[in-house]
This record gives C-alpha cells, sequence and structure tokens, in this order.
C-alpha cells in the first residue's frame, strides 16, 4: 500500500483519509498523458467529491468548531488544534498523556516554532 504524507511531511494514518487518498491516485494514474477524463472516471471523481461532501457534514456535526483549543505534548512537543471540548487527551505521537491544552477564541490564531536553543515559542494573535 502507497504511503501518503501531509503537507508537514507526517504520514496520514487516517483510514477515511486513505482510502480517498488511493481513489484519487489510481484516478491520476488510469488517466496519465490522456486529455480528459473517461465518462466512467467523471463518475468516479463525482462519487468522491459527493462522499467527501458527506464526510465533511458528520464532522461538523460530530466536532465543536465553536470550542478550539491549541494542544501541545509537553513530551514530545507534538501541536495540533482540537475541535472537540474536552479535558484530556493522549499524544497520537508518543501516547503521552502530558497534552496542554489552551483554549483559543474564534478569532484567535497561534503561530509556533522550535528551536534548539531556546525550545517552543508559540505566538498568539487575532485574525481580525
Amino acid at each position: 500500500m502507497k504511503k501518503f504524507k501531509d503537507f508537514l511531511g507526517n504520514e496520514i494514518t487516517d483510514r477515511w483519509c486513505l482510502n480517498i487518498l488511493q481513489r484519487f491516485d489510481e484516478l491520476k494514474k488510469r488517466n496519465r498523458g490522456r486529455k480528459y477524463f473517461s465518462e466512467e472516471d467523471k463518475n468516479e471523481l463525482d462519487a468522491i467529491s459527493e462522499e467527501q461532501d458527506k464526510h465533511w457534514v458528520i464532522l461538523k456535526n460530530k466536532y465543536d468548531y465553536d470550542h478550539r483549543s491549541f494542544a501541545v505534548c509537553q513530551s514530545c512537543y507534538w501541536t495540533a488544534t482540537i475541535f472537540t471540548n474536552i479535558e484530556r487527551y493522549e499524544c497520537p505521537v508518543c501516547s503521552g498523556e502530558n497534552v496542554e491544552l489552551m483554549p483559543l477564541n474564534l478569532n484567535e490564531k497561534y503561530e509556533f516554532q522550535i528551536e534548539p536553543n531556546k525550545g517552543l515559542e508559540i505566538k498568539f494573535s487575532t485574525r481580525f
């Protein structure tokens, strides 16, 4: 099975995302060198897009986008934005339970930088 990476170079492990990426990859391989998609491949592309839309609706219902938190693991410095209103979170990288959650307002954003001499530097600001 081909491995896919996100824009940060991390391997994608979510089964649903892998399925979609594999289907896109197959479409790309089948249509290499062609100017247009076949009717069958157009239908497959439409089916993938429709599935993505349905999945997005499920995610919107599952996660509370009004409750965002900046998460940082104090053990391995893994970071993420968490879209659920939870009190504890286990790190998906090191499986540690030393993840600190900091609530974010809807208009807040953050930037972070890791430097060997300084460690983790986080800068919070407003979007608007």
